[in-house]
């Protein structure tokens, strides 16, 4: 079962998001051989979706993710509130389970570069 976390960024600022996945016995999930996906949309019922780079870092057996959101890809983003998602894919048998889900928010920047 996907978690519920919601997540905010500052429009055009870099951010990152560190999250620990965590196994059944409550321990770091062991990463070794998935890759991740991640991608928000403002309606669930839209086909729009916007991809948010994620990478497992190493080791991978400690069970980290990161989804990083550059502040150029936000800053031309509509601020206000999207869903989102999260799976892990199996590579040797390309079996999707979703993680993560919740919403992010894009909160307005009001000083912009000159």
């Amino acid at each position: 079962m996907a978690r519920n976390v919601d997540l905010n960024l500052d429009q055009g600022t870099d951010t990152v998001f560190q999250i620990e996945l965590i196994d059944s016995d409550q321990e770091p999930m062991d990463l070794t051989g998935f890759r991740a996906e991640a991608s928000f949309t403002r309606n669930i019922e839209s086909g729009t979706r916007t991809n948010i780079k994620t990478e497992i870092p190493d080791p991978v057996t400690d069970g980290y993710l990161h989804l990083t959101i550059t502040g150029d890809s936000s800053e031309t983003i509509k601020a206000t509130r999207y869903f989102y998602d999260v799976n892990l894919i199996d590579s040797a048998s390309s079996i999707k389970e979703r993680v993560m889900q919740g919403t992010l928010t894009i909160d307005p920047a009001v000083t912009k570069d000159a």
